[in-house]
């Protein structure tokens, strides 16, 4: 307890600390706080797949309650959703907007992708493969993966935090 140097503690050649960190522990500091290194349980991707088949099935109880008022613009809860997705995004990451042009083009990409990522998660070896392309594509067009620390859990984090009803 106290003033013993922790394990992490590099010392100079002056005596002097330094703050020298491992690579893998500046990754976890650039995590979002939401970040789980813990492996999804099966209880988990059942809640998640049971959730995205409200949103592609119109039937989540935020849309349906939102679509009875008249100003509520968006036709299908999955535009309703990439919708909502994006601009919570951009919120967070506003340099983001720059890299998309077509948004509605964009949205069923994500739907495509979520899909594909649930769907997939049960075999790790395919899942993997998946998650590397999408990331060589993202590296292609100059996205930085402190970037996609943003967002790369945003999708899941996404439906859960702001559909919070369809898991009652």
């Amino acid at each position: 307890m106290g003033g013993g140097a922790s394990k992490n503690d590099k010392r100079s050649a002056s005596g002097t600390s330094s703050l020298a960190k491992t690579e893998e522990e500046i990754v976890r500091l650039m995590m979002p706080v939401y970040y789980n290194e813990e492996p999804i349980v099966q209880e988990e991707l059942d809640i998640a797949h049971n959730s995205w088949k409200l949103i592609l099935n119109n039937t989540s109880p935020e849309f349906l309650v939102k679509r009875k008022d008249p100003s509520f613009t968006y036709p299908t809860c999955i535009m309703y959703f990439y919708s909502s997705f994006y601009d919570r995004l951009f919120d967070i990451h506003p340099l983001a907007k720059n890299l998309f042009r077509d948004m509605r083009s964009q949205g069923k990409f994500l739907v495509k992708m979520i899909s594909l990522a649930l769907s997939e998660k049960a075999d790790p070896v395919k899942y993997e493969k998946t998650l590397a392309k999408l990331a060589e594509i993202h590296n292609e067009r100059g996205v930085k993966a402190v970037e996609c620390t943003l967002s790369e859990a945003f999708p899941f984090s996404y439906i859960f935090s702001n559909f919070p009803q369809i898991f009652n």
